[in-house]
């Protein structure tokens, strides 16, 4: 049976819009021309199915649902006639006709107006209407998102339909952070349709702070100015407060003694005069969402008394000159995070030596940014915007990055790389 028959049938009844008919043919036995046998299903928006032979034929299609009286009253007649163009159907086949909404993806929104607050739950919800066979799936950045084989907690949800005919598929995040930032698109199937739309999800993160230096040794009456900063990126949806604390207890800002005033655009600086004995200084900064705090330690030496380690340059870190006790801190090489740590120790009197330095708490650069690319992907990522197929340069492009850090890396992802041949889908609407 050919779409051309059916079309030119259902024309006939003087239908005011066809499109996209399609014939299915399920369970059909193969019989003499002419002879047929079954039961017919249609739908408004699937069509009629026909038994031919043994077997089902339906077939669908997409019109006005004013329509929907002068479709019925075609399928009857195709009974009653029992034969559609060379096609006959067996005496007694019956007719079902199902009308279903015409795909319509209506919204995509979250449950939070403005940035979401790092370490706080933020769900999507994608509204539509279609058929009770319509599916939902989810990208973000233009990538899959497959929430079981992610490693964060995530979850998705299919609502039950509502007394406006709508479904809703949900995407829920329980932790947020800045890797969950970017574009996340529904995807909508029905019936060979599909529909996309997206909304961009912003993140508001703590402060990323840092202070300079990280610690120091000064002799008795030396001054000392110390510098806090945040990344600029943190204020951007409100300005940082900036507060001073010594040896854990605010303090009043004195010219004479312990000054302390904001930078612009971002940052603040403490200028300590005359300092007579060891102290900790604390910078804190906060936002909307928590406050940070980092420290500085102050020791303090007579002079003449005491033997410092010489300041020196090795491994790639340049240590300050510093006395016996407690490790001395210095930002990690190569722009690492974190914090290098070393002990000066004191060997013999008058002879103290720098130890070898620890550097556990770095993490470099190169191994951050891949940490960051297997946390912000919730399985090996499968592009497929429109306009763009997925290929190999993309896997090429990371293998060479894990290359470059092997000597680094003690455990290699088991979800880098992209796959071939993916299809394009419906236009993204941002």
């Amino acid at each position: 049976m050919g779409n051309w028959q059916i079309n030119r049938f259902l024309r006939n009844f003087n239908l005011s819009k066809i499109n996209d008919l399609e014939v299915f043919t399920t369970r059909t036995n193969v019989i003499p021309t002419g002879t047929s046998s079954g039961a017919t299903t249609t739908s408004g928006k699937s069509g009629p199915a026909v038994v031919v032979g043994g077997g089902e034929v339906m077939f669908q299609f997409f019109g006005p649902k004013i329509d929907s009286a002068r479709v019925r009253e075609a399928m009857e007649k195709m009974t009653e006639r029992g034969r559609i163009g060379n096609v006959s159907l067996v005496p007694g086949t019956k007719l079902t006709f199902r009308q279903d909404v015409g795909l319509m993806l209506q919204s995509v929104v979250i449950n939070q107006k403005g940035p979401i607050r790092e370490n706080t739950e933020f769900i999507l919800s994608c509204v539509a209407q279609g058929s009770s066979t319509m599916s939902f799936r989810w990208y973000k950045n233009g990538y899959f998102v497959n929430v079981t084989k992610a490693t964060r907690n995530m979850w998705t949800r299919l609502l039950p339909l509502d007394s406006k005919d709508h479904y809703t598929a949900l995407l829920g995040i329980n932790r947020a952070n800045r890797l969950d930032e970017g574009i996340y698109t529904c995807q909508v199937s029905d019936m060979g349709i599909q529909q996309c739309r997206s909304t961009k999800v912003q993140i508001l993160e703590v402060p990323q702070l840092r202070v300079d230096p990280p610690s120091v040794t000064l002799f008795r009456g030396d001054s000392l100015l110390i510098r806090c900063l945040s990344q600029d990126t943190d204020q951007r949806y409100g300005t940082l407060g900036y507060s001073w604390t010594k040896n854990g207890a605010l303090f009043q800002s004195d010219p004479h003694g312990e000054l302390w005033e904001d930078l612009y655009p971002d940052g603040s600086i403490l200028k300590v005069n005359n300092l007579q004995k060891s102290v900790v200084f604390t910078c804190i900064v906060s936002n909307s969402v928590a406050p940070v705090s980092r420290s500085v330690h102050v020791t303090v030496v007579e002079p003449g008394t005491v033997t410092l380690c010489p300041q020196s340059d090795d491994f790639g870190v340049s240590w300050p000159a510093s006395a016996s006790g407690p490790a001395v801190l210095a930002d990690c090489p190569k722009r690492g995070s974190g914090l290098a740590s070393r002990i000066c120790e004191q060997r013999d009197f008058g002879r103290p030596e720098w130890l070898v330095p620890d550097f556990s708490d770095c993490m470099p650069e190169e191994v951050i940014e891949i940490d960051n690319e297997n946390k912000s992907t919730a399985i090996p990522m499968i592009p497929i915007i429109t306009g763009y197929r997925a290929g190999g340069d993309a896997g090429s492009a990371k293998e060479k990055r894990i290359k470059k850090t092997k000597n680094l890396v003690t455990k290699r992802s088991s979800t880098i790389g992209t796959s071939k041949g993916i299809s394009e889908i419906g236009d993204i609407v941002v």
